[in-house]
């Protein structure tokens, strides 16, 4: 109701406080969408980073596996023969 009646009292006023918004709101969404490709680019860098990565984390598991074989294989043959003091079982 104030607008229209803004727009038939003053249409200078009018247009100048709308084409001041229409600008504002242009800029907004030219700032939005710059910041859209910048997310966008940075999701492609983190998803390539992701695979590195992963292929890095699965060549450690193999020598994850044995390196936990060993642990209890040691750990358990100390445990039955008990002589000596328990820090002692893994200084090898």
């Amino acid at each position: 109701m104030r607008l229209e009646i803004l727009e038939l009292q003053c249409p200078k006023i009018y247009d100048k406080i709308f084409k001041h918004k229409s600008v504002v709101k242009l800029q907004v969404l030219s700032q939005s969408k710059i910041l859209g490709e910048d997310i966008q680019e940075k999701q492609k860098v983190a998803e390539v980073t992701e695979g590195i990565i992963d292929s890095t984390r699965s060549g450690y598991v193999p020598v994850a596996t044995l390196a936990s074989i060993l642990y209890f294989c040691v750990s358990g043959m100390f445990h039955q023969s008990s002589a000596s003091h328990p820090v002692q079982h893994f200084c090898l």
